[in-house]
This record gives structure tokens, C-alpha cells and sequence, in this order.
């Protein structure tokens, strides 16, 4: 039995049983919880320029959706597509890869002022999601995946500390939880008021 560690967050990474993943049954998932709902940096203005390549029909259509579902809630906040390169979401096929997403700061960032940033999602690790979960449906994993990424260029933490539900919790179906929670409105536009 072989088991590959990685990080705690699934969006990020995940740690697998591999003897489990041979034989078709869902993987063993280890989470390690982080209280808190917000993150110490986060964009620092409303309107958040970004940019993406043609990654294909499904890809960039779960792309959009993600966009369009934080820009129509009541979060006060604008994802704007630009042919900038200062703030990207990239999709990246590279073997190996543990995460299904990841939100990387770039420089210049100023203390709790996001200035740049590039979203990774990793084409392998979110195709590869499929071997394990009978219900998947692509679109929908790629965008609750893209919209936990935002979330975290306007402040939002890992898992937060409630009940409610969440697009930043671990244990969210990525098959069904496409959209920000009504929680996640809530945070984001506390801090873009």
C-alpha cells in the first residue's frame, strides 16, 4: 500500500490511498480544518481584472459561469475579463499535480493588499476525479473548483467555522456546489462595502 501526502486543502491537495484508488473505490480524503473565515489578504478593490486563455467549450464555459456566479450575487464584487496578465487563471496539465485548484499570490502584494495573483487548475487532478466519483459531471467540478479560488482573492478562508453551507468547506460536493453560499455573499461583501 502506497499513500501520496499532500497539503490540507482538497481544492489544493489531497491524500490518497492508492490501493483503494486501483480497484474504483473513492479515496481516502484527510482534512485538517482551519478556523476562521476570512484570510489576512484579499484584492484590494472590487473590481478584479482577470484574464484566460481558450481552454476549450467546457473549460472555458465553467470558467464563465464561476465568473458570472460571484459577479451576479450581492458580494459587491466584479471579475473582469482582461487581456492583462497581471491576475490568471490558468489551466495546467501537469503529471503528477495533487490539486484540483490553487490561488497563488504574485508580486507586488502590499501586506493585506492582493495586487496579483494567478489561479492554477489542474486538468489532470480534475479528470482524474472521474476514476473516483460515479456521479461526476466536469462543468460543475471546474466551476466549484474556479469559485473557491475566487473566493480567496476576496479574503475567504479554507473551511470556515459554520453550519451553513459554503463553497470554501472541504466537504462541499463539487458536483452540486457550483455558486457561492449565501455565507460566502455574506463575508465578501462585509469587506467590500
Amino acid at each position: 500500500m502506497i499513500k501520496e501526502t499532500y497539503e490540507n486543502d482538497p481544492d489544493k491537495a489531497i491524500q490518497f490511498n492508492s490501493s483503494k484508488s486501483m480497484t474504483g473505490q473513492k479515496p481516502e480524503l484527510h482534512i485538517q480544518y482551519v478556523v476562521g473565515e476570512y484570510l489576512s489578504y484579499g484584492y484590494d478593490t472590487n473590481s478584479i481584472p482577470i484574464s484566460y486563455a481558450n481552454y476549450g467549450t467546457v473549460w472555458n464555459r465553467a470558467i464563465q459561469k464561476s465568473i458570472n456566479s460571484w459577479n451576479t450575487s450581492n458580494a459587491n464584487v466584479s471579475f473582469n475579463k482582461t487581456t492583462s496578465e497581471w491576475n490568471r487563471i490558468l489551466v495546467l496539465n501537469k503529471e503528477g499535480t495533487a490539486y484540483f485548484g490553487r490561488m497563488c499570490m504574485e508580486w507586488p502584494s502590499f501586506g493585506s493588499k492582493l495586487r496579483r495573483f494567478r489561479i492554477e487548475l489542474s486538468s489532470n487532478s480534475i479528470i482524474g476525479a472521474d476514476e473516483h466519483d460515479g456521479s461526476f459531471n466536469l462543468e460543475n467540478f471546474i466551476q466549484s473548483v474556479l469559485c473557491h479560488e475566487l473566493g480567496h482573492t476576496v479574503w475567504l478562508n479554507d473551511n470556515p467555522s459554520t453550519m451553513q453551507a459554503s463553497i470554501m468547506k472541504y466537504t462541499r460536493d463539487r458536483n452540486s456546489m457550483v455558486r457561492p453560499a449565501a455565507f460566502d455573499i455574506s463575508n465578501v461583501s462585509k469587506k467590500y462595502k
